[in-house]
């Protein structure tokens, strides 16, 4: 019996059902969605009993079938109800800002920064998110005992790095959103952008959930929360730099940003985390001490959030052992173990052990982080882009630098291709617009 090729249309079902990474994890989207909503605290019993229905359409290659019972998942989902009281949590700016205490004297802010310096520490910033994402990519999704028993300890590109990855996609969006709009975009213009230039087979979890709401007339920020199981993950942390590069010393006005950034596909938490992550970066410029760092980004964060609280708790560990090994083990024990590799807790988690255990240290502080597993091109970014920032392009080892040759690649329609020092330029005439308008 000769064996048909599946159509493009099967092809599109199957894959909503199951996709493999470029790291070879094996993603089964629709299932991860009914679990994600149960992490939020939904009675999800009814979705339940649907998964092992697509999972023998699956098997039996009935896409229609399959199709079918994916919408009948995604409305269980719509109608779950909620089990657990959330306690407050704030979601429009100004209300955030005003559950926030800071912990560190923020009156310090905003602070000029010197051109020159400004370029050198924006280029590292650049560089070392690239850097990051490019040794991460490679083992995303991998426990941290899998890239133990496949690769020992990683103290290098373990393939030929490439920066084509969402991570440095969604910043080049928001750089291009500013210019078409200038520093007073909405969220609706940023939004609309994704629509003319994401390029939607690159699109995952909640950004893809969010894009395909705005392309039917829902923006944000109720994008994020339409129909979407998965905007507590880490998609608008892994944002969140290009904020601070754009407001160097000026933490108030990089958390603005983060936050406009954040709403078109994330909520609350994950919401929290590109303003902290925004907040980190903008200091950098100005701020030296990793400690001091996070204390600032933490003033951003509201106070009785879990955010806050993972973070704090990850400090006191780094305190208490001083070692990633041991920290690590109780970040998989207690985070890891109960949310999915995706999810912005235990990845901010290992963010925070490796910026303090890395102690300044580019190479260490990554690779600290990419020997520690789950969402490791998103996290190993963020570390890599702090560090850049802190030391500058001329410091950052050429063993991290020089496979790259300069260059990075976007899923993006119209800004494919561009070398890092372009990418900077661009990113300091932003900068220096913003500026202006806020003098």
């Amino acid at each position: 019996m000769i064996k048909r090729e599946m159509t493009e249309r099967e092809k599109n079902i199957a894959n909503q059902w199951l996709s493999v990474m470029k790291s070879g994890n094996v993603e089964h989207r629709v299932i991860e969605g009914v679990y994600a909503l149960e992490n939020k605290g939904y009675d999800i019993s009814k979705a339940k009993l649907l998964i092992d229905k697509g999972k023998a359409a699956y098997n039996n290659k009935d896409f229609n079938k399959l199709l079918k019972i994916i919408a009948m998942i995604k409305e269980e989902l719509r109608r779950s109800p909620k089990m657990k009281v959330d306690y407050y949590k704030p979601e429009m700016f100004e209300d955030i800002l005003n559950a926030c205490v800071p912990l560190v004297d923020l009156s310090r802010f905003p602070q000029k920064i010197d051109s020159d310096l400004w370029y050198e520490k924006v280029y590292g910033g650049w560089y070392g998110k690239c850097i990051g994402v490019s040794l991460g990519d490679p083992v995303a999704g991998w426990k941290s005992e899998k890239i133990r028993d496949k690769y020992g300890i990683i103290t290098d590109y373990v393939k030929k790095p490439s920066t084509k990855n969402d991570d440095v996609t969604y910043p080049i969006v928001l750089l291009h959103t500013i210019e078409e709009y200038g520093p007073e975009f909405t969220s609706r213009d940023l939004g609309y952008e994704w629509v003319e230039h994401l390029m939607p087979e690159e699109v995952c979890t909640a950004e893809f959930v969010a894009l395909e709401n705005i392309k039917n007339g829902i923006i944000p920020p109720y994008s994020a929360k339409e129909n979407n199981p998965f905007n507590l993950w880490i998609g608008a942390q892994m944002r969140g730099e290009v904020n601070g590069f754009i407001a160097p010393g000026n933490p108030r006005i990089a958390v603005n940003f983060a936050y406009r950034d954040a709403v078109v596909s994330h909520i609350t938490e994950a919401v929290y985390s590109e303003m902290f992550n925004a907040a980190v970066i903008s200091a950098a410029f100005v701020e030296n001490d990793i400690n001091e760092l996070i204390k600032i980004g933490l003033s951003y964060v509201p106070r009785n959030s879990e955010f806050y609280n993972i973070i704090n708790t990850t400090c006191e560990w780094c305190k208490d052992f001083k070692n990633s090994k041991e920290v690590l083990v109780k970040i998989e024990e207690t985070y890891a173990s109960k949310y999915h590799w995706i999810h912005t807790f235990p990845n901010i988690a290992n963010v925070i052990m490796a910026l303090i255990l890395g102690e300044g240290d580019f190479g260490k502080s990554i690779c600290i982080s990419a020997n520690s597993g789950i969402d490791t091109d998103c996290s190993t970014g963020q570390v890599g882009a702090t560090l850049g920032v802190l030391i500058g392009e001329k410091n950052i080892p050429i063993k991290w630098k020089e496979p790259l040759n300069n260059t990075i690649e976007a899923y993006l329609y119209s800004f494919e291709k561009m070398k890092i020092s372009e990418l900077t330029d661009w990113t300091l005439k932003i900068g220096k617009i913003i500026a202006e308008k806020i003098k």
